[in-house]
């Protein structure tokens, strides 16, 4: 049987990913070169808006959508 985790504790875990995550990227940042990681994230960013260009919505049924979503939410 899984053991219940609580709010509490999934905030704790989430905290504790997400230090380890900047100390990581710091790290990252510190023992790479600026134009070898800008060029990294420009990959990335590239690549984000491919595929953002590619979806079939337009940018209003995407907006109407994610506006939906936060509607359900609340």
């Amino acid at each position: 049987m899984k053991k219940k985790i609580n709010a509490d504790e999934i905030r704790t875990l989430n905290d504790q990913d997400r230090m380890w995550f900047v100390k990581r990227w710091a790290n990252y940042v510190k023992t790479h070169s600026d134009k070898e990681w800008s060029e990294q994230q420009n990959v990335i960013i590239n690549s984000q808006l491919q595929s953002a260009q590619a979806a079939p919505l337009t940018r209003e049924q995407y907006l109407r959508i994610k506006e939906a979503g936060r509607a359900k939410r609340s």
